[in-house]
């Protein structure tokens, strides 16, 4: 069986909840997805007590023990539901090949079963959200949800009226089609300017790419609002669980106080 059709046939028999083994990795937050597609290669990763070698092999993140190298998943354990504040020059990962600062080494929550739902690269700031509940995390980034994203934004350049209408309308870059929801110029000179940008889709690197189409850099992201959620005046690296009543506005299909942890 060729490994397009094992994809094929892999898919087509999952069941809800379950996606491949190197996303699940990722999720869970062991490592990027191609980091961990070649741990499962070199056969570092048991599913259940079992090593397996399918990288598209289809598991529940929230029912199946995965361990990669000694470390295990959580099963049936209180989910973990955080709001952090991400200092810049600190990677959204568990762990950099690079020996680079990460989010994990400043969590005062030292817990490597918690993934940051969608990420900041390292440079950007702000409000971060992290959880144990996969089904949280992919609601919260689904583009079909449109959950805003609100973010302070520095261009090194004059941004004119016809340039905000450019980001309002989209345009393409990469064979993606790159748009703001909303974009709010706060001020506009030769040295730079400052905007207020609301996503409503989590494309890599959105905002410095539409800067880019424009001949300017971002020497500033910064992350102010994730839906109805604002940073405020939390300090950076500071963090906090979420409330109850948070989660309910994130997340409103679910009935919290029955929800199956």
């Amino acid at each position: 069986m060729g490994n397009q059709t094992k994809t094929s046939f892999q898919k087509q028999n999952r069941q809800i909840g379950q996606v491949s083994l190197e996303r699940a990795l990722s999720k869970i937050g062991y490592c990027s997805r191609s980091e961990g597609r070649q741990h499962v290669l070199n056969g570092k990763v048991q599913v259940n007590g079992k090593t397996v070698l399918h990288p598209g092999h289809p598991v529940n993140p929230a029912k199946d023990h995965i361990a990669l190298e000694g470390m295990r998943s959580p099963k049936n354990k209180p989910h973990v539901y955080l709001m952090l504040h991400k200092p810049d020059d600190c990677i959204t990962t568990q762990r950099d090949e690079k020996g680079r600062r990460t989010i994990f080494d400043i969590l005062p929550l030292q817990s490597r079963h918690i993934h940051a739902v969608g990420r900041l690269d390292r440079m950007s700031t702000g409000l971060l959200l992290l959880t144990s509940f996969t089904r949280f995390s992919e609601f919260l980034t689904n583009p079909k949800n449109r959950i805003p994203r609100t973010y302070e934004v520095f261009f090194s350049g004059p941004v004119s009226e016809a340039q905000r209408q450019s980001m309002l309308t989209g345009f393409e870059d990469g064979g993606e089609v790159l748009q703001a929801s909303q974009v709010e110029i706060l001020s506009s000179a030769p040295e730079g300017s400052a905007l207020k940008i609301t996503l409503h889709q989590g494309k890599n690197r959105e905002i410095r790419r539409m800067a880019a189409a424009f001949g300017y850099q971002v020497p500033r992201l910064h992350r102010i609002a994730f839906g109805p959620l604002e940073l405020g005046t939390f300090n950076p690296g500071e963090c906090r669980r979420l409330r109850e009543s948070e989660m309910q506005k994130l997340f409103p299909t679910i009935r919290w106080s029955e929800k199956e942890n």
